[in-house]
């Protein structure tokens, strides 16, 4: 009976087991084929727009997937690709740089601290004067401190461009441009050469 029941638990065990290996190896395939389709699709995309717009003369790669561009600066055609939305340059003004920025308080504890000289001399002279009850007591008259901790903030900051465009009834446009104010900067640069070079012809 004994080995009976251990057999079904063995059996049980190597079931689910097998399963888990199984659908860990089919979620690994599928991550991988998706991975290969986002790939195949953003290499098709760069194609075009080369094809498109010629020679690319600035790629900043997406700041968490180094296979993707994030973006692609065509000075001869003066237009730039964010985040796969065109902007032909020539059709704004200006632009600005949004910073939205995200804070979250850090965690707070508190924690009360007792002095342990205290504490026992106030419990032998509790004990002295009325015994154990007295011993209680005396401890629970100690000296403590509330200790309260905080930890830093964290600040998120969440980037945009707004282009203004040239004609005043067509609206502003706002594109997402990451979390990383090194990327942020890098746009502006390519920004900023790209319209002082339309200001120039």
């Amino acid at each position: 009976m004994i080995l009976f029941i251990v057999l079904i638990i063995v059996a049980i065990f190597v079931f689910f087991t097998y399963n888990y290996v199984k659908e860990t190896k089919q979620h690994k395939e599928r991550m991988n084929d998706l991975a290969i389709e986002l790939k195949n699709k953003h290499i098709a995309f760069v194609n075009e727009c080369d094809q498109k717009y010629g020679t690319c003369d600035m790629v900043i790669r997406h700041p968490t997937n180094s296979t993707i561009d994030m973006v692609r600066f065509y000075r001869e055609a003066n237009v730039i690709v964010l985040n796969g939305r065109h902007t032909h340059l020539s059709d704004y003004v200006n632009y600005e740089i949004l910073d939205e920025v995200y804070i979250t308080e850090g965690k707070v504890t508190a924690q009360i601290n007792t002095d342990t000289g205290s504490l026992l001399g106030r419990a032998a002279l509790g004990s002295m004067l009325g015994g154990s009850a007295g011993m209680v007591i005396g401890g629970l008259t100690a000296k403590k401190t509330l200790e309260i901790n905080q930890d830093p903030d964290t600040v998120t900051h969440t980037y945009y461009i707004i282009f203004h465009p040239k004609d005043d009834k067509r609206p502003d446009r706002k594109v997402f441009i990451g979390w990383s104010e090194y990327t942020k900067n890098r746009i502006v640069s390519a920004l900023d050469t790209a319209i002082f070079a339309e200001q120039e012809s």
